[in-house]
């Protein structure tokens, strides 16, 4: 290990290690892939991973239970954390060691000059200023996000506290409803013209999908998925086919020998 270059991401993955974890969880993603490529050089470290934040949350806390060891997670910032929220508030409550790397991401995002000064320039024996590192303004943007919350609370706050509030009698299509339990659905409106001809046949089209490029595009999938699925049946003939036909393609139109 001590030949091998250092980067950030093996830096965390040391210092999981060096804290004794045999497991480490994250989902894949493209955020994380730096750290599993590196937790793959330590033998000692288990890589598990889930198809959703609150269910490898919930490992995590089953590992840190049997164990005894604090289980080292890493999730996304934001959607990540809130979808493992429930998981992590259970494990806070019983008293169970879980370190969340999402964590360090509210105070590195605003706060970046600080761990690439005090630990990922260190780490890496690169002089402070020297590397190219993308950064971003976000002290300016913190101010922003403070602001925008700052207004929300105003607004609602202006909402809880207006004491005129104006009541008015139900209003549907220029008359007064006399019983204010009387509940009128809109879709009538336009019956009447859903059932013009010409225009009942676009509306029944439109209630099957016919207009959906969603729609559409899903039966396209699927049938060419069925056409695959027909094509590689796992008999020997058919992929003989496939390979003479090729063959073929090649010779007479790539090539042009005829």
């Amino acid at each position: 290990m001590a030949d091998t270059p250092m980067n950030g991401a093996r830096v965390i993955i040391q210092t999981v290690s060096d804290l004794g974890a045999d497991a480490f969880f994250c989902l894949p993603g493209r955020g994380i892939y730096p750290l599993i490529n590196e937790s793959v050089c330590f033998p000692n470290l288990r890589h598990v991973h889930a198809l959703h934040e609150f269910a490898m949350a919930t490992a995590a806390d089953g590992y840190a239970r049997a164990s005894g060891k604090a289980a080292s997670l890493s999730l996304y910032m934001s959607t990540g954390v809130m979808n493992a929220t429930s998981a992590l508030f259970m494990a806070h409550r019983d008293k169970i060691p879980m370190v969340v790397l999402a964590i360090l991401c509210v105070f590195f995002g605003i706060f970046y000059h600080v761990p690439l000064k005090m630990f990922i320039y260190p780490a890496l024996d690169i002089e402070t200023g020297t590397a190219i590192f993308g950064t971003w303004q976000s002290g300016l943007a913190t101010i922003l996000i403070i602001v925008g919350v700052v207004l929300g609370l105003l607004v609602l706050l202006v909402g809880l506290l207006a004491k005129k509030v104006r009541v008015v009698p139900t209003w549907t299509c220029g008359e007064v409803q006399e019983n204010e339990e009387m509940i009128i659905p809109g879709t009538h409106f336009y019956k009447t013209v859903s059932s013009m001809g010409g225009l009942k046949q676009l509306y029944e089209s439109q209630e099957k999908g016919c207009f959906d490029p969603y729609n559409q595009a899903g039966k396209l999938g699927l049938a060419l998925t069925n056409f695959l699925r027909w094509l590689h049946s796992g008999v020997l003939s058919m992929y003989l086919t496939w390979v003479t036909l090729g063959l073929l393609i090649i010779l007479f139109i790539v090539c042009k020998i005829w």
